[in-house]
């Protein structure tokens, strides 16, 4: 059943909806709001309106809050501003330490790259050495092959086929061959036929022990200085093991000398 009373009711608790609304949608609420008999009265009389009392407690309530969210959002912008300066600090690190990094792998590469080379150029070296040492080897061996046939022509057999054996008995046959070589000098200098030795001895230019001999047929043993004094030259034959004559020079003070057998 309707009656004055509820419409009154109704309509009170539409006015305080609004009011309410209305303070929730206006952050600068504040106590000019009230009624005038409740600004600067903190102190609520039980005698008055129960309803102002209510509208009073919300309001208060709604700003204590609302002075709360405010402080709340200045915490939170200077905890934002705070974020994105660290925000960009660490854009800035991680930006240099990216940088850093490239640079790093950058040298990596390089250093890579330059040992590759270097391997490279040693792996090269290495096969020109080999290649040139196969081919001092095959040098020696023909070298060696060449010097013990040599060797063996003129019966000389090494018992060690080694550097330091073939370089003794090389020099020792080349020391021979010279020593041959000089007394066939000696002797083609010397040498004449029989038809010239005859007017030589006719002609007393041969002397023998110093003695002047003309008999071709006279026996020179190697005691004898046979001297020439026209061209002045003193000489003996001695012969060797095989029993071969060697003309041996001899300068005038050796010639005075005279040898005996023993």
């Amino acid at each position: 059943m309707y009656s004055p009373s509820s419409s009154i009711n109704g309509q009170k608790d539409v006015r305080v909806q609004g009011q309410s609304s209305d303070l929730a949608n206006r952050p600068n609420f504040g106590m000019s709001s009230l009624p005038k008999n409740l600004k600067g009265n903190d102190t609520i009389n039980d005698s008055q309106d129960p309803e102002a009392m209510e509208l009073y407690s919300r309001a208060k309530a709604q700003q204590e809050e609302i002075l709360y969210l405010r402080e709340q959002i200045a915490l939170a912008s200077v905890r934002e501003s705070q974020l994105l300066n660290e925000k960009y600090g660490l854009e800035k690190k991680f930006s240099e330490l990216r940088m850093a990094l490239d640079e790093k792998q950058n040298e990596a590469i390089i250093s890579a790259s330059n040992e590759l080379t270097r391997r490279k150029g040693d792996l090269e070296e290495n096969l020109r050495l080999v290649n040139e040492l196969k081919d001092t080897e095959d040098d020696k061996y023909i070298f060696t092959s060449s010097m013990l046939g040599l060797l063996a022509e003129y019966g000389v057999f090494p018992r060690v086929a080694s550097a330091s054996s073939l370089a003794n008995n090389v020099k020792h046959l080349h020391d021979q061959l010279e020593m041959k070589i000089r007394t066939s000098h000696v002797r083609l200098k010397y040498v004449i036929t029989y038809h010239e030795v005859i007017p030589i001895l006719m002609q007393w230019q041969v002397m023998i022990d110093g003695k002047v001999r003309t008999d071709r047929t006279y026996l020179v043993d190697f005691v004898d200085v046979v001297s020439i004094p026209k061209t002045n030259v003193n000489f003996r034959l001695p012969y060797d093991t095989k029993r071969l004559f060697h003309l041996h020079s001899l300068r005038d003070k050796q010639a005075k000398f005279k040898l005996c057998k023993v």
